[in-house]
């Protein structure tokens, strides 16, 4: 039957700030600290979460932008484990060792679509802050600013990380396919799963195994100046 688009969802989204400054003259040398910090939280109150068969999946009471994906239980090692796994042929893909291999959460015997949980926090983070000094002697002057984010989390993706998916183009991380798992070296460990040419339905996927804190603090601006005098 036909069923028509409405406007049913609801969000709610709640948060603070908080900045401080304190500025101080001591003779020819003056200093201000300043520091600011937003927090904010998301929650989806109002979804229609029909199409999903298991509570888990509901995106209702779920913060908005949530990571979903697979919960990767490694590689397998093989032949045998694959035999002794639950079945992946549902993306398309023939499993060989050093594929990933992914959690069957409902317990059908089957790893598809049923199977995709919330695995991070949010991709747009809900922690912002920043610190500053500024300070003046005489004729210089110097200025320094920190910003950072937290409380979220990402999945890396793109053809420059799932090696050989553009076939003949495309760049390649090094930093990941140099500790990928082989037959040689089935590293549990590994940093990258068998290589594969023209991608891999089982193994690119969005999961625990990319996953990524998106959480940091970076040096964003740094100035040292001299005023000139006027003669």
């Amino acid at each position: 039957s036909f069923r028509p688009y409405i406007n049913f969802n609801d969000d709610q989204r709640t948060g603070f700030d908080i900045a401080v400054n304190y500025k101080k003259q001591l003779g020819d040398f003056g200093f201000q600290i300043g520091a600011n910090y937003t927090y904010y939280t998301t929650k989806a109150t109002k979804r229609d979460d029909t199409n999903y068969a298991d509570k888990y999946q509901y995106r209702e009471g779920k913060p908005l932008d949530t990571v979903w994906g697979y919960e990767c239980l490694g590689f397998f090692k093989d032949n045998a484990d694959i035999q002794a796994s639950a079945d992946q042929s549902w993306f398309g893909q023939t499993i060989a060792p050093g594929d990933l291999k992914y959690k069957d959460v409902n317990g059908d015997g089957i790893v598809d679509g049923g199977d995709v949980v919330a695995i991070g926090a949010t991709e747009r983070p809900n922690l912002i802050y920043g610190v500053g000094l500024s300070a003046r002697w005489k004729s210089f002057d110097f200025n320094v600013h920190f910003q950072g984010a937290g409380k979220s989390s990402y999945c890396i993706q793109g053809p420059s990380v799932y090696a050989f998916s553009e076939k003949t183009v495309g760049n390649i991380l090094p930093d990941l396919v140099n500790g990928r798992w082989t037959e040689e070296n089935p590293n549990p460990n590994a940093s990258y799963p068998r290589l594969s040419y023209g991608g891999n339905a089982n193994n690119y996927r969005a999961s625990t195994f990319w996953l990524r804190n998106g959480s940091y603090l970076r040096l964003k601006t740094l100035e040292i100046g001299y005023n000139l005098p006027q003669k």
